[in-house]
């Protein structure tokens, strides 16, 4: 898919119709009016009958896309940055601008205006979600920030800067699995340590907040119960700043929020902080970590239309996007919802089509997650000889990823099922399924507790 296409799928019809008025070419009219009217099956076919090369016709689409930019955007700039980073889908669009505009306009800047350009970049950057972030880049750029300082101030912005480029190294780590339960990095927790000591020493409330933050992500990420007192301390702190900034502040809410959620096990308040987050600051319904987390918090309290609505809302657009990753993880949150709710057929249907995806970019945790939910949904279902065969081809699964019964707690979920549809009728918990509900009613996969709980207490009200 071309650079114009992707961004013309992210722009409402009222935008598409200001884009019907610019002044074009003939040849630029005639590729527009094949961008904003036809599909893209059909683009090539549409091509070769204007008679147009192609190689043209991408100079075309090139130019277009600039006008595009102008025509959405008139100051450009940082402005153009923050537009596209909104639209967080567009991630090859926004690093192709920052290049382009490092050497068209940041050299003509004041030495004021290159400082606040840094640290509008570095802001983006650091927000973008995990699958698209580029530590590279971002230590490059943190180096040419820190380089236009005053040194009286050098020492406090590298401490928050670098506390934060951490943050987003252990959600990378995280999401590859390479950081989970019983697999730390002591060398990582002792950097993170001493980098909150630097900033005590430092004197700056600011560092401190942020050296907090990686703190809990790191804590969070290894599912240790230190993570709420770091992110209390964050929340407290960051409250006593005046100027702290709102990305950041959204950043402290969805934090709490999630600690809420996975560590303490307190839903009703985390759905709560959610909301309060999604009132306050409206955009972030856009951030498809909150969003997925408050959906599942939602499908726990048997709040379903709360779901569906951030479904429809953030989700149901990506279900078709360009990158399979996005995709997929759409499709793993309708999986929830239509699992939860007990429609098969459209939960089969989801399933199928995330592991489909993943077949062309294998993401580890959707991969495990749409397994969880298959097999739930042979058991809901009853159909003992498939559920059965599941279980077991998933088992190998895992021991292939390397996840055993010592050091992962997936092979509970599936010993808990095989052990209720080998006789459904007659299951009672005894104390080690128990122990296995219990287990899996908290922490960071606490959706799949509540799933069993489901599956279990209909099967009583049936009986």
């Amino acid at each position: 898919m071309s650079l114009l296409i992707e961004y013309l799928h992210t722009l409402t019809q009222h935008e598409k119709q200001t884009l019907r008025g610019l002044n074009l070419t003939k040849r630029e009219r005639d590729v527009m009016d094949v961008a904003l009217d036809h599909s893209e099956e059909t683009h090539e076919q549409q091509r070769k009958a204007l008679g147009i090369s192609a190689g043209n016709w991408d100079k075309l689409q090139s130019v277009l896309l600039r006008k595009c930019y102008t025509a959405m955007i008139p100051d450009g700039g940082v402005k153009l940055i923050h537009h596209l980073s909104a639209r967080y889908t567009l991630s090859k669009h926004l690093y192709k601008e920052v290049i382009h505009q490092r050497k068209t306009l940041y050299p003509s800047l004041p030495l004021s205006e290159q400082r606040a350009y840094c640290e509008s970049l570095l802001t983006v950057f650091l927000s973008m979600p995990l699958y698209n972030s580029n530590e590279k880049l971002l230590l490059h750029l943190l180096r040419e920030y820190i380089a236009i300082l005053p040194r009286t101030e050098r020492a406090v912005q590298q401490s928050i800067y670098t506390s934060q480029i951490h943050s987003a190294r252990i959600s990378r780590l995280a999401g590859a699995m390479t950081l989970q339960k019983d697999r730390t990095d002591k060398k990582m927790e002792r950097t993170l340590l001493n980098e909150y000591d630097d900033a005590c020493i430092l004197s700056s409330p600011k560092a401190q907040v942020y050296a907090d933050i990686a703190l809990y992500d790191y804590y969070a990420a290894i599912e240790s119960d230190m993570q709420i007192n770091h992110i209390e301390r964050a929340t407290r702190t960051s409250e006593q700043i005046a100027d702290f900034r709102t990305f950041d502040k959204q950043q402290i809410h969805t934090k709490y929020a999630t600690a809420l959620y996975q560590v303490l096990s307190d839903v009703e308040s985390a759905q709560r902080e959610y909301g309060s987050l999604f009132h306050l600051y409206p955009e972030s319904k856009n951030n498809i970590y909150p969003a997925a987390k408050y959906i599942q918090v939602c499908l726990i309290l048997s709040r379903y239309d709360d779901a569906k609505a951030m479904l429809k809302g953030t989700f149901a657009p990506l279900l078709n996007h360009s990158r399979h990753t996005i995709a997929a993880n759409a499709a793993l949150n309708y999986a929830k919802y239509h699992t939860m709710v007990r429609d098969y057929p459209a939960a089969l249907e989801m399933i199928h089509k995330g592991m489909t995806l993943l077949k062309k970019k294998l993401y580890v945790q959707y991969e495990i997650e749409f397994r969880n939910l298959q097999t739930a949904v042979f058991v809901m279902q009853n159909d003992r000889e498939v559920a059965l065969a599941t279980i077991e081809r998933n088992l190998k699964y895992l021991r292939s990823k390397g996840f055993k019964s010592s050091n992962s707690d997936f092979h509970e979920f599936y010993t808990l099922l095989r052990d209720y549809i080998l006789s459904p009728e007659q299951f009672t918990p005894d104390e080690t399924h128990q122990r296995i509900i219990d287990k899996w009613s908290n922490g960071i996969y606490n959706i799949y507790g509540a799933l069993v709980k489901n599956i279990i207490q209909t099967k009583r009200r049936h009986s």
